[in-house]
């Protein structure tokens, strides 16, 4: 059974025996309010940055505790509507990262520009207009791989930047809970555990051309109580000795260390944890700049090595292993892995961390009405379906106090619409469809 709803005649419809909402209407650059019931709007309030950052996803948490009158029985199943602008009006790319109505959900947002003082808002309460490019939020911020880790049951990892790199979890790794929704524990064995049907596999990047110029960021959480083994947390090698390619390891029997080489087998290694296994999540940001590394944790800067470049080699890259797969396995839960076909500054390295680290990075004045006069279908539910008869429990909300005249057209049929009814009374209307 099919209801739809059009948002610029007012008319609703029940037409088949699918579930859906179906809008007439399409977004351009520019969004229109009235479209939508509510909206909040939230302020960069914990960046601190000496720069503006062009093209920066933040991470915006969706819930009741984080959006104070926030309801998911206002939006569409799976978030489907919601949308985001800036202070211009013009919408925002944004990608659903996980959403999840029993909880927390995580959306990200590209802006045009971060500072502390910038400003967007969240709109929701239109029913299914499937807007936003999940490539468009990452590619303004020079991201080639963008990898959630939240991967499917068949171990597909999809990377999100847009580019395509959709990479396989081996068998020998499991998803498990990440700090932003999934993640993937690459192996919880012993100090010096090799296994070969452990990691993410993503496929040879060459065609991006990062060359000996991009930036590798990570969420580790190490195995607690560990002691290190030269874990790999990424790499782009056959071997620690090759002549091509880059990795980034732990440090064997240093909880302290971390390796970042680039084209050769020299250890360029650095003192950046405190200890690496105490049981804490971590941002690592390394930063691979032609003969310069540089490591960055939970945003602030560790080391500055020289190094043989790094370099493309048509080789794949490995979350948690080497490409041969012959090399100590990581031992803890990855998560939000990324490639950026740039150098990533210091004030990019932090802001990356902080969005999700730092609750109070963005401040939200909690959900308001929109003064529109569009009404809107929330909480359908199918009640009863039978051979030739359906059901349809609705709830027509009226923004504000206005009370329009509303009809409601459905039908059995898609496209035809025989029956009818008309709704001039109360802002909130609950009633059922049968046809």
């Amino acid at each position: 059974m099919q209801f739809a709803m059009c948002k610029k005649c007012g008319a609703a419809v029940l037409a088949s025996c699918a579930l859906s909402f179906s809008p007439c209407v399409s977004f351009s650059e520019t969004l229109d309010e009235s479209l939508f019931a509510y909206k909040a709007v939230f302020t960069v309030a914990g960046y601190g940055g000496e720069s503006e950052l062009a093209g920066f996803p933040v991470l915006v948490r969706v819930s009741g505790a984080d959006i104070p009158g926030f309801a998911y029985e206002d939006t569409a199943a799976d978030g489907i509507g919601i949308q985001f602008a800036d202070e211009s009006g013009n919408i925002l790319p944004h990608e659903i990262d996980e959403w999840n109505p029993d909880g927390e959900s995580f959306v990200w947002v590209c802006l045009p520009s971060l500072f502390d003082g910038a400003w967007f808002s969240m709109y929701w309460g239109v029913n299914a207009v499937e807007a936003g490019s999940p490539g468009s939020v990452w590619a303004d911020g020079g991201y080639f791989g963008v990898w959630h880790l939240n991967s499917q049951e068949d171990g597909a990892v999809p990377d999100s930047s847009g580019s395509g790199f959709d990479g396989t979890r081996l068998s020998g790794s499991v998803s498990t809970n990440g700090l932003v929704g999934g993640g993937v524990l690459i192996s919880s064995g012993a100090a010096g555990d090799k296994n070969s049907n452990c990691g993410v596999v993503i496929p040879n990047y060459d065609s991006a051309g990062a060359g000996n110029t991009f930036t590798f960021s990570a969420w580790i959480l190490y195995k607690s109580g560990q002691t290190a083994g030269y874990d790999r947390i990424a790499s782009r090698k056959s071997s620690y000795d090759a002549k091509n390619g880059w990795e980034v390891t732990l440090r064997n029997g240093d909880n302290t260390a971390l390796d970042h080489r680039g084209s050769s087998g020299d250890a360029q290694q650095s003192k950046v944890f405190g200890n690496v296994a105490d049981g804490e999540w971590k941002h690592l940001s390394v930063v691979y700049d032609g003969a310069v590394s540089r490591v960055y944790v939970n945003g602030d800067f560790k080391s500055e090595k020289e190094i043989a470049a790094a370099s493309d080699n048509g080789q794949n890259l490995v979350l948690g292993n080497n490409n041969s797969r012959n090399e100590v396995v990581f031992k803890g839960v990855l998560d939000e892995s990324r490639l950026r076909l740039e150098a990533s500054s210091a004030d990019w390295a932090y802001a990356e961390y902080a969005t999700i680290a730092d609750p109070e990075f963005l401040s939200c004045g909690g959900a308001e009405s929109v003064d529109a006069r569009v009404p809107f279908i929330a909480s359908p539910e199918v009640l009863t379906v039978g051979y030739h008869s359906a059901e349809l429990g609705y709830t027509l909300k009226r923004v504000g106090d206005s009370v329009p005249e509303v009809r409601l057209e459905y039908g059995t049929e898609r496209g035809v619409y025989t029956e009818s009814v008309v709704l001039s009374e109360a802002v909130q209307t609950t009633g059922t469809f049968s046809a």
